[in-house]
């Protein structure tokens, strides 16, 4: 496992380490939907700064969108920021968003991409 995942009164932040596989990203994802407090929450914080490898396929991120837009119906209060210094990181983010409008009859949460914890924080209200 190369993910912490760290709950906070109003949202989660899950740091992964130095390497996002596609087994993380989803564990990491139902860890967070299966959680009782992710009916409460406003924000996901998803820290990248320190991956160095993405050995992620589309298939894991198309997962991660169809779970995330069933979970939509619980909780579509939620804002998701991702922080990373890379344009991978980015790409992946706008993959996500694409697949969860698919999956989600065009509904989704809303999504930022920073290069920094300060700015996530200040978008997401923290």
């Amino acid at each position: 496992m190369s993910y912490n995942i760290s709950w906070e009164e109003n949202g989660v932040i899950i740091s992964f380490l130095d390497e996002v596989t596609n087994d993380d990203l989803i564990n990491a994802n139902l860890e967070i939907l299966d959680n009782p407090k992710f009916k409460k929450i406003n924000y996901q914080l998803l820290d990248l700064i320190n991956v160095t490898k993405y050995p992620i396929d589309s298939g894991a991120i198309r997962r991660v969108a169809e779970l995330d837009a069933k979970a939509y119906k619980k909780n579509p209060n939620i804002k998701i920021a991702l922080v990373a210094n890379n344009v991978v990181a980015k790409g992946l983010l706008n993959m996500y968003t694409v697949y969860f409008e698919l999956a989600g009859d065009d509904l989704r949460w809303k999504t930022g991409a920073f290069e920094s914890i300060q700015d996530a924080n200040k978008w997401l209200n923290v």
